[in-house]
């Protein structure tokens, strides 16, 4: 879980622990930190700056900072629980339990420790579990289109020897001494084919050339299903597509949905401790202490097998091992269903007349179901530990202090990963292999049993690790007529390191599911800074502020950062505030050096001006990250007023305007695509095609471009007191009026409200991960709590405003409503030190709108940045302090 800002992400939100930093996310995709972390039960309160603070906090805050405060001179023991459970059935239930303990005064003691653990057991909710989750197919607005079972891709001439080249390639098979041909009637124009003299001509080949070899890209690319002529794609777990293949033969799709796990199954436990120690009435010690590990269990459907996904695999060539999944003739099956679905000349109405292919192996697409779903645990700890001295020496306050932080994962994958050498190796040395049928013979599952294929052990280890040491001082440099000029000034020193360890099966790139081969990184540096900070009283009632800042990161370069501040209140009831500054954010070492691995991409469409017109492609995607990255630069201002016209009532608007240039980003493969066939020159060298067939997409982090985001913050509280109790209202919401980003060439996304432009193609990305929420127009939290005596009730409306998603299947603009979600609390504390609540969310058990994703996010059906799957939730809590 992470916390972004202004729209601007996760990676430019500073959060920090006791105003110090914690270690990046080690399985993370750029900058952002884990506040799954930071246990909930030691929290005593959270400062958020909006204004950004990259001139004291760090050049990095762009979007602003979010400090946790840690509860400190704790005395007693409080314990407490919470239950929580989803009404409707299967998983997603909660709980938690948590103790914190406190001892020893800093008054009359001279210290105090303060220390708190929790437990939390999440179970798993998956996708079968929820109607609107539970299907990728629901016309005329998204379509599942997976890769499928037993979709015939062409023909192969196995034994060939030669490894796939796209460089002179039409996404076929190399075959030494072949020729090349037009496509011939019937075939996609302007595609061209291979022709194999060694073997026979089909009778009535139309190309007089025989032996066609094609393969496509999309999942339904080639020459069809014979389980799909007869409308049987069911028997094998699959679903009839009603999209014709590049051959206008019927293919089986798969629709995942109801194979994905919506919630994992998560444990976890955090540890805090604070300690506080005067040694002398002007010098304190002070340490804190936090740890934190998660278990993570998350499951896929199981892994699809194709010739595309094959090829990108270097131990096929090194094993001699063909890289297709291979149906001979002397396969019974050959006979019994292929020669009736291919032969023009049969009595079947399901024939489909590629003649030309009989009597020749083919390729086909899997579906493996054999070792189950795909299922990953992955381990997670997060430490800290920190300590230093703070004092006052010749009426100036000081403070020194050092701290470690490390975030370590460890991954693992205990079901459903196997080789795909191996499994391809076992089905092409035999003739018994049926892929239109889940059922495989006893001597065949045998043979893949004793093969090895199965793969079951380690798959990434990473580790993130920072040490920071820090001094500042703070005191009154003189006084002035209006006030004490106050200033404070420091220096931080810190080293970063980014180190991973992917098992020996994960370097290979073999194991299917895991992506393509995955090479260890060692990376470090360090970064020196020096801040200094002014508070002017400049008259009555006007006060300044002026914050400079100096960072020098190892391998990237320096940044100097400022930040200006007025607080002007003429009157008591109003003040008028304002800010202005500039940030810098060096790319980190994970957005630098995350290893590139050549793998599949999401599921993309290539329908635009220019396209194919096919849906639902899958190719080959270079991911990872860039040590090309240039730093991200910055710079912001905010107008506001706030109102208190009496103490029951208080008001504020405060409007922001942020800049940014050179946006790291991990572009969608839709955007690529989308950008690529529109001209823009930034995304040109990203797709490299095959006549005009889309071959491979390079999706690495990149420097994308400009932003410029403007909008409103407005917050209200009103208090009414009654014979009857109390009435507390209070409102929070943004209005964002701008969120426009410019490409590096000059393509320009305006991304308020919609994740489209006006031809439908995806919006730019602007955060480090593929999945990239809407920059909503309006979202507001409103709520009322009555409260009398030990009891208080509160109800509250979560609102977001409607937004433009995707085109629906038949290309028609689509739109998600506007959305509303309830929640209600009662809690009591009429008992001494007893506290106890109830409480619901999603009050009137709301299902989510239909969402078209503009970008494959394999939970289809609603909009995952917005909706909890969970629906209804019901929960309890109670603490008891002694």
């Amino acid at each position: 879980s992470s916390i972004s800002l202004r729209g601007l992400g996760e990676d430019r939100t500073l959060v920090l622990v006791n105003g110090r930093r914690l270690a990046l996310f080690a399985g993370g995709n750029g900058g952002s930190v884990n506040i799954n972390a930071i246990p909930l039960a030691a929290i005593d309160r959270v400062e958020i700056f909006k204004d950004g603070a990259s001139g004291v906090y760090g050049s990095d805050a762009i979007a602003g900072v979010v400090n946790f405060i840690l509860t400190k001179d704790f005395r007693g023991i409080e314990v407490g629980a919470t239950a929580g459970t989803p009404t409707r059935s299967g998983g997603g239930k909660a709980q938690r339990a948590h103790v914190v303990a406190g001892f020893g005064d800093i008054t009359q003691n001279r210290f105090n420790v303060t220390l708190s653990a929790s437990l939390e057991k999440e179970s798993a909710l998956y996708a079968k579990d929820r109607k609107f989750a539970r299907t990728g197919n629901i016309p005329p607005f998204v379509s599942a289109a997976a890769t499928g079972q037993g979709n015939i891709e062409g023909a192969y001439n196995p034994g060939s020897g030669a490894p796939y080249n796209a460089a002179n390639e039409d996404a076929t098979q190399v075959i030494p001494g072949t020729t090349t041909v037009l496509a011939p009637p019937g075939n996609t124009p302007g595609r061209q084919v291979r022709t194999n003299p060694a073997f026979p001509a089909a009778p009535g080949d139309p190309a007089q050339s025989p032996n066609l070899v094609l393969f496509g890209n999309s999942p339904g690319a080639g020459y069809g299903n014979p389980l799909a002529a007869a409308d049987q794609c069911a028997s094998v777990n699959m679903y009839l597509d009603p999209v014709a293949t590049t051959k206008g033969a019927p293919y089986c799709s798969y629709d995942s949905n109801k194979d994905v796990g919506l919630i994992p199954k998560r444990d976890l436990s955090t540890l805090s401790g604070n300690l506080t120690f005067k040694l002398t009435d002007t010098l304190e010690g002070f340490a804190d202490l936090l740890f934190s590990r998660s278990k993570v269990t998350q499951q896929f459907q199981p892994s699809p097998m194709r010739r595309s996904f094959s090829v990108t695999d270097s131990e096929f060539a090194l094993q001699g091992v063909d890289p297709v999944l291979l149906i001979r003739p002397t396969n019974p099956v050959y006979n019994s269903i292929i020669v009736p679905y291919l032969s023009a000349q049969h009595t079947r109405d399901t024939s489909q007349g590629f003649d030309q292919l009989i009597g020749q192996p083919l390729a086909v697409t899997a579906r493996v179901f054999d070792f189950g779903p795909r299922t990953q645990v992955d381990i997670a700890t997060q430490s800290r530990i920190s300590g230093g001295l703070r004092g006052t020496l010749l009426k100036q306050d000081w403070e020194i202090a050092a701290s470690r932080n490390e975030s370590k994962l460890e991954g693992t994958v205990p079901e459903g990963y196997f080789s795909q050498v191996a499994f391809t190796r076992v089905i092409n040395s035999r003739d018994d292999y049926n892929p239109w049928s889940l059922q495989q013979s006893a001597a065949f599952n045998a043979a893949l049993a004793a093969s090895g294929a199965k793969y079951t052990g380690a798959s990434l280890d990473a580790n993130s690790k920072a040490t920071e040491l820090d001094a500042k001082v703070t005191g009154e440099l003189a006084a002035l007529p209006a006030g004490l000029l106050q200033y404070a000034a420091g220096l931080q020193y810190r080293e970063e390191s980014f180190v991973t360890k992917p098992s020996a099966a994960l370097q290979s790139g073999d194991i299917a599911g895991l992506g393509g081969g995955v090479p260890p990184v060692d990376r470090d540096r360090k970064i020196g800074s020096a801040f200094g900070e002014l508070n002017v009283p400049i008259v009555k009632g006007l006060d300044g502020n002026l914050a400079m800042r100096y960072d020098k990161y190892g391998g990237i370069g320096s940044s100097n950062s400022y930040k200006g501040s007025l607080r002007y209140q003429p009157i008591r009831e109003i003040t008028l505030r304002g800010s202005t500054g500039t940030g810098f954010r060096a790319p980190t070492l994970v957005d630098l050096y995350q290893p590139q691995a050549l793998g599949s991409s999401e599921q993309f469409n290539d329908t635009g001006p220019g396209g194919t017109g096919q849906t639902d492609l899958q190719v080959n995607s270079l991911t990872g990250g860039n040590p090309n990255l240039k730093p991200e630069k910055a710079d912001q201002y905010t107008l506001g007023i706030v109102a208190q016209p009496s103490k029951n009532f208080s008001v504020s608007l405060d409007y922001f305007n942020a800049r940014v240039k050179n946006i790291i980003a991990l572009p969608s493969a839709q955007e690529v695509v989308s950008r690529f066939r529109a001209g823009d020159p930034a995304y040109a060298g990203l797709v490299r095609l095959v006549g005009n067939d889309i071959d491979f997409i390079e999706q690495t982090l990149q420097n994308v471009g400009s932003a410029k985001t403007q909008g409103i913050d407005l917050e209200a509280t009103h208090r009414s007191t009654f014979d009857l109790g109390r009435l507390d209202l209070y409102m929070a919401g943004t209005y964002m009026i701008q969120f426009d980003q410019t490409s590096p060439g000059g393509v320009l996304s305006k991304k308020v409200g919609t994740m489209v432009d006006a031809d439908g193609n995806p919006v730019l990305s602007s955060h480090s991960t593929v999945l990239d929420g809407v920059v909503l127009r309006w979202k507001h939290y409103l709520s009322a709590t009555w409260s009398q005596g030990p009891w208080a009730v509160t109800f509250a409306q979560n609102y977001r405003r409607g937004y433009r998603d995707g085109n629906d299947l038949n290309g028609s603009p689509h739109q998600v409503p506007d959305e509303a979600i309830y929640d209600a609390n009662v809690a009591f504390t009429g008992v001494p030190n007893l506290k106890l609540a109830i409480g619901v969310r999603n009050l009137f058990d709301k299902d989510p709108p239909i969402f078209v994703p503009t970008s494959n996010q394999f939970q289809g059906g609603y909009d995952v940045t917005q909706y909890d799957p969970r629906a209804r939730f019901v929960y309890f809590t109670a603490s008891y302090k002694f």
